[in-house]
This record gives structure tokens, C-alpha cells and sequence, in this order.
């Protein structure tokens, strides 16, 4: 099975995978990718599941950023963003453009009202059922290569095409 076919049956999977990379938590695809048996990766995906499932979403408002040649300039507009997770910034990592990279995998970065930096962890998308057993029936089949590109992929933002 190719990168793109694993991308375009799996994404899901990816995408909840690549929350938890966002957030600093490596272990799951950590775990999934030196599996060595099925029912590891089969736990560790279950695991990652739970660990969302039940969070509740947050509000945070404040102005978003963007880099312009090199430098760090605050949206005009207010932004309102709908996450699970937040993690604040020293002003310092974001003005010197040091913003750790795993954060793009699925935050934003805004400025709140009390001049605090916030990582603000959009909400991942969740796997369906046929998603999940499709996963783990091609794992199953002795196929561990898939659980170490689906790993692999939750790693990286995909660029796009034009």
C-alpha cells in the first residue's frame, strides 16, 4: 500500500495521531511505530482514541499572528478559536520567531486580551468505526509497515500542491 493510499484510507487516524505530536505527546506514535505485534498498535491506537474522547473544547480569543519576512505581526481582527488544549509561550520564543514547529501541526498561535501567547490545539478529527477496523484488520494481517507510515505521516503537515 502506497503513502497516499495509507493518507487517503487513514487520515483520520493521522489526524488524531498528529494532535497528539501538536501537544508534545510523542509516545503514541512512538509506540506505534516500534510495534512489534498487532495488539500494541491496536492498544496504542485505543489509547490515543480515549485520551480525546470526553475532552472538552475551550474558547480562546485574541489576535492571530503572521510572519512577514521574518517577522512577527498581530492580526488587526479579533479571533476566537475553538480548542481542547492551550499552552502558553514565552513572548520571547514567539518574537524571535521560535515557536516550536510542532505546534503548526495542528494550533494556532494567538495574543489574548492580557498580553499572554497562546498555543491553541484545534480539535482532531475522530476515526470512525469502519476506519478503525479497516486499520486494524490491515495490521492484522501481518502488515505492520502501515502502522509505521501511518506513524510516520502523523509527523508532518502535508504542503499543498499547486
Amino acid at each position: 500500500m502506497s503513502v497516499s493510499d495509507i493518507g487517503k484510507r487513514f487520515g483520520n487516524i493521522i489526524d488524531l495521531l498528529r494532535y497528539h505530536v501538536a501537544c508534545g505527546r510523542f509516545s503514541f506514535v512512538d509506540r506505534m511505530n516500534a510495534a512489534m505485534d498487532p495488539k500494541v498498535v491496536e492498544e496504542t491506537l485505543r489509547e490515543a482514541m480515549r485520551a480525546i474522547i470526553g475532552t472538552e473544547p475551550i474558547t480562546v480569543r485574541g489576535q492571530g499572528l503572521r510572519f512577514e519576512e521574518g517577522k512577527v505581526k498581530l492580526e488587526e481582527t479579533i479571533s476566537q478559536v475553538t480548542c481542547y488544549e492551550t499552552e502558553e509561550l514565552s513572548e520571547k520564543e514567539v518574537m524571535g520567531g521560535r515557536i516550536p514547529g510542532r505546534i503548526w501541526l495542528h494550533g494556532t498561535v494567538l495574543r489574548t486580551k492580557d498580553g499572554r501567547f497562546m498555543a491553541c490545539y484545534t480539535p482532531p478529527k475522530i476515526p470512525s468505526d469502519d476506519e478503525v477496523s479497516t486499520f486494524i484488520d490491515t495490521v492484522n494481517s501481518g502488515d505492520l509497515s502501515v502502522a509505521r507510515r501511518v506513524a510516520y505521516l502523523a509527523l508532518f503537515k502535508p504542503s499543498r500542491r499547486r
